[in-house]
């Protein structure tokens, strides 16, 4: 919208891929940018109902690039108490969607209905935001160094991984155990969710209760695990 890159008819006979610049609900203007967003009646008429009235002079005197500028600057918000921001981007999405439908399905679309749609999605907009904002202040990332640490003396590690190709639905799984002794065992897992089906009951209904069942048979076996 800034570059003056939006596909408006003034635009495409500009560039000689049309022969006619008007916009087709004036049909005797231009169809610039700053004619559809600001200019037209039913655009004039939906920033008078968002735009405060003591910035009404400003607001539509200014050129496009100074426009977009002022409203990225200043609060013209009058008492909605929405971000101007947001209010002012969301505005000038729909009423290019509006321009969109007037032209490529001859559909007409009410102020009114305009109006509320940018206003309940403002307000979904600054919700999201919030709910960002107090989530990222919630839950703080803690970073923790992981790596493999070699067993106690006497005892053997083993090191399991696995892996599962999608598209062919294949899968397979290798280990290592290191050092000789079998006086102890230790078994490295890095997946929380393999750990609680270990350390927990599973239902017999489970899609891997097979697979759990026997590697809890195995872990009963007479060694120390650790």
């Amino acid at each position: 919208m800034g570059h003056g890159k939006l596909l408006t008819n003034s635009h495409k006979k500009a560039m000689n891929i049309s022969i006619d610049g008007l916009w087709p609900r004036c049909a005797s203007t231009g169809e610039t940018i700053l004619h559809v967003l600001h200019d037209c009646h039913g655009s004039h008429s939906l920033w008078t109902r968002l735009v405060s009235p003591s910035s009404w002079r400003v607001f539509f005197s200014l050129n496009l690039v100074d426009w977009i500028h002022w409203n990225h600057t200043y609060h013209a918000n009058g008492t909605l108490g929405l971000d101007w921001k947001i209010l002012f981007s969301t505005s000038c999405w729909f009423i290019w969607k509006r321009r969109n439908k007037l032209v490529f399905e001859n559909t007409p679309t009410f102020v009114d209905d305009i109006y509320f749609s940018i206003l309940n999605f403002a307000r979904a907009v600054e919700r999201s935001r919030e709910e960002l904002r107090i989530s990222a202040h919630i839950q703080q990332r803690i970073m923790r160094f992981v790596g493999w640490q070699p067993p106690r003396t006497g005892g053997v590690k083993c090191n399991v991984d696995g892996s599962v190709r999608g598209v062919h639905q294949s899968m397979t799984c290798g280990g290592v155990i290191k050092d000789e002794a079998v006086a102890a065992n230790e078994l490295d897992l890095d997946s929380s969710t393999a750990i609680a089906l270990l350390t927990s009951v599973v239902d017999d209904s489970h899609p891997c209760f097979s697979l759990i069942y026997r590697i809890k048979q195995f872990l009963e076996l007479p060694w120390w695990l650790r």
